[in-house]
């Protein structure tokens, strides 16, 4: 999860813009060298006759900036420090939304065992009151209550099986997999 998921893939971008941001700064008020090389030509006619070929090398340094390189490099260095706090917080939500999902994932087993457990009684104890109901012994009373039971326990059994289904389906999410990965 903490390498598939698309924020920690963010934070860690993040993290690398200000560890350059930080090469850059300390670089702001390095020495440039710079050259240039020029040909100028006036005739009418090609090649010119007269012409003039020019040459030419530049250094540029400010050793006095007013501490602007100074401050750019704290500035760089505390977003820098601010990114990597940002990807231990994502790591975190991560790691924390993993074991939710993953606790949730269990719990919404062991509901749909409970409800598929709570069918099965449901309907043993409705054959047996209708088989009471059929022999004389019940009344119809009786068998209204156990098919109310009966469709009250496969309900639940229906909405533990959705649950159980969003469970599986937060999980891939957390882990950063798609529904196919479960």
């Amino acid at each position: 999860a903490v390498t598939n998921r698309p924020e920690m893939r963010q934070a860690r971008a993040a993290l690398s813009a200000s560890e350059a941001a930080l090469k850059a700064a300390h670089t702001a008020n390095s020495p440039s060298l710079s050259g240039s090389v020029g040909w100028l030509g006036r005739d009418s006619v090609f090649p010119p006759e007269t012409g003039a070929f020019n040459t030419g090398l530049t250094f540029q340094w400010n050793p006095f900036d007013g501490g602007l390189t100074p401050g750019l490099v704290r500035e760089a260095a505390a977003s820098k420090a601010a990114a990597e706090a940002q990807l231990q917080k994502t790591q975190q939500a991560v790691i924390s939304d993993v074991a939710q999902a993953h606790l949730n994932l269990k719990t919404a087993r062991q509901r749909l065992a409970t409800a598929e457990a709570e069918v099965a009684n449901a309907e043993e104890s409705l054959r047996l009151i209708e088989g009471r109901y059929k022999m004389g012994v019940g009344i119809f009373l009786e068998v209204l209550d156990a098919q109310n039971s009966f469709l009250t326990a496969r309900t639940n059994c229906v909405n533990a099986q959705s649950a159980l289904d969003q469970a599986r389906a937060a999980l891939a999410r957390a882990v950063g997999r798609g529904l196919s990965g479960l």
